[in-house]
């Protein structure tokens, strides 16, 4: 192009004299160039590198050698020795300052303490020491121990309440004991029912649960309570040292003259076993 048309020596002079000085062809001339100029590399065109000399490519690769060697000597401190010479000392390890967490058991069961004597029904603590196994398979004891690990308990107050434990959940409840005339010597069988109030379903996992199903049914089945000191064979008639299980046997043989609670369901038969302990403090 001429010197009179080229753009940049027109753009000059319209900053310089103003847009009066422009001519519009030129200037609609000037965009067309200025849009007709590559501005950005299409994206599906690769890169190229331009043309170089021989002297320029000899040069740059001498520059890029002594940058490569300059990086590696100032990189040769930090890699491993590979030398044959003595290893180096391992750096000591990171240990943890924590100690491990205690293993949780459960804490045992404080020794129950039977209170010998003549009891009432109202003031002990009753523990369950024995009931009979309905479940029971051919050959088996009739009766057998409470869970050790999870006591079942009765607490009776003079109004006609009661609470306690299955061994399982808590429990509370009224009864209605009926006056009986004493008879000089005798234990007698006092008619009695129990009401046990709305309670949850958990699962405390076997025996517990079974032992809980005893209970509770038992209780809501019972037709009589007797307070006695005699020995196994008032559960039912007819027993022997082969229908108890060792645990409960031990206990009637260990305690001979100990006031004992007896369930006893509306045919007669004794369903759960309670002895007589310290009060809940």
């Amino acid at each position: 192009m001429t010197f009179d048309h080229d753009p940049d020596r027109r753009i000059h002079d319209w900053l310089d004299e103003g847009p009066r000085s422009f001519s519009p062809r030129l200037l609609d001339r000037t965009l067309a160039d200025i849009h007709a100029s590559p501005q950005q590399r299409h994206r599906l065109v690769p890169w190229r590198f331009p043309t170089m000399s021989l002297p320029m490519k000899t040069f740059l690769t001498a520059g890029l050698v002594l940058a490569l060697a300059a990086g590696t000597g100032g990189l040769l401190p930090l890699l491993p020795q590979l030398t044959d010479g003595p290893a180096a000392s391992p750096s000591p390890s990171v240990t943890s300052s924590l100690s491990p967490s205690p293993t949780l058991t459960s804490s045992p069961l404080p020794p129950v303490t039977f209170v010998d004597g003549d009891v009432e029904l109202v003031g002990p603590t009753w523990v369950l020491v024995g009931r009979i196994d309905e479940q029971r398979s051919e050959g088996d004891p009739a009766y057998i121990s409470g869970v050790p690990d999870a006591p079942a308990t009765l607490r009776f107050e003079a109004g006609g309440a009661f609470a306690g434990s299955t061994g399982c959940r808590e429990i509370t409840g009224s009864y209605q004991r009926e006056e009986v005339r004493p008879v000089p010597g005798a234990s007698p069988t006092v008619p009695t029912s129990f009401t046990i109030d709305g309670y949850d379903l958990p699962a405390c996992g076997e025996p517990i649960d079974t032992q809980d199903v005893a209970v509770l049914g038992n209780l809501e089945g019972a037709g009589a309570t007797q307070l006695t000191d005699g020995g196994f064979d008032e559960l039912a008639s007819e027993l022997t040292d082969a229908d108890l299980d060792p645990s409960l046997l031990a206990h009637y043989q260990e305690h001979p003259a100990l006031t004992r609670l007896i369930i006893r369901d509306r045919s007669g038969e004794g369903s759960l076993i309670y002895a007589p302990t310290q009060p809940a403090t």
